[in-house]
């Protein structure tokens, strides 16, 4: 298994409204994301009808991930022309292409496309997939954005919108989904001003559990070793929690706080691995730190675990 934390502290973004364009990281209004049939995005860093933004973007509302039951990144990746995602290594190395500009390296820290939530630039792989729950919107803004999002931003952007901002609208939510293969989700936020156009508040909490996929096939599935390995493979467990205030003490200026959470505990997905240590059927050996591996398997690959 394969545990995963990330925490994301938004220091206090404190911007004046007559600067937002350019000082910002995401300058959203009061109004929620979605009014009616318009959708609202922020990818050029002000409110604006998707339809008037000179730029090839694909929005998913709060609605329309739940309505095409998108959990990750990857099911954003199957619905939108032009992205693809893989997280290698059992997540450790998120890999987002855009148009086909794949990276030199998946391990490399330098991306093509970057990812941000809530105008906070996510630097590192394994936090790129942070799901779908309690977010207000996934953007995937197409094509060359580094004069906007910086260099990394070569072949794109991927924005996560958390929540939206009101002075004074409370709003709350919840959800509960139960699905196949022990697919368990539970989600609620609730935002509220105390002090009307001056101070609100906001807390989203999540949790999401999944039983895997594919079956476990492996001759020692029911071995009696600990932690076991009984039942399907690909499972996870997540949860998130986020908190968050605005404050605006006078017209000119105001200021966002937010905190963020994310664990993630994902098992190893269905695979079948032969390893380049002593002991394989292989040939070719080569000296690795001083000792002897083999790193080319020779002849026919075989269906089942390889004696020794």
């Amino acid at each position: 298994m394969t545990r995963i934390t990330s925490r994301f502290l938004a220091s206090c973004a404190i911007a004046p409204l007559v600067l937002a364009g350019g000082q910002t990281a995401f300058a959203q209004a009061d109004a929620p994301a979605a009014r009616s049939n318009v959708i609202v995005v922020t990818a050029r860093k002000i409110e604006e009808n998707i339809q008037d933004v000179p730029v090839a973007i694909v929005a998913f509302t709060a609605e329309e991930m739940s309505r095409r039951s998108i959990s990750e990144l990857e099911d954003v990746a199957m619905q939108t022309p032009g992205l693809v995602f893989e997280d290698y290594s059992n997540g450790g190395f998120g890999a987002p292409t855009i148009r086909g500009a794949t990276q030199f390296s998946i391990t490399g820290l330098e991306q093509n496309v970057s990812i941000f939530l809530d105008g906070v630039y996510i630097p590192r792989q394994y936090a790129f997939d942070l799901g779908s729950i309690n977010l207000e919107r996934i953007e995937v803004v197409k094509g060359p954005q580094s004069a906007l999002y910086g260099a990394n931003a070569f072949a794109g952007a991927i924005n996560y919108i958390s929540t939206n901002r009101s002075l004074n609208q409370s709003s709350g939510s919840a959800k509960l989904e139960v699905s196949e293969n022990g697919g368990f989700d539970i989600s609620g936020k609730i935002s509220a001003p105390l002090y009307p156009d001056i101070l609100s508040v906001r807390l989203g909490l999540g949790h999401s559990r999944f039983g895997g996929d594919w079956e476990n096939n492996h001759p020692n599935t029911n071995a009696d070793i600990s932690p076991g390995s009984k039942g399907n493979l690909g499972g996870y467990e997540k949860t998130n929690v986020q908190v968050g205030a605005s404050f605006k003490p006078v017209d000119a200026v105001k200021i966002d706080f937010d905190y963020y959470h994310f664990d993630t505990l994902s098992e190893t997905r269905a695979q079948f691995r032969i390893t380049r240590t002593n002991g394989d059927t292989n040939c070719s050996p080569a000296v690795v730190f001083g000792r002897a591996v083999n790193q080319l398997f020779c002849g026919e690959l075989p269906l089942g675990p390889v004696t020794g």
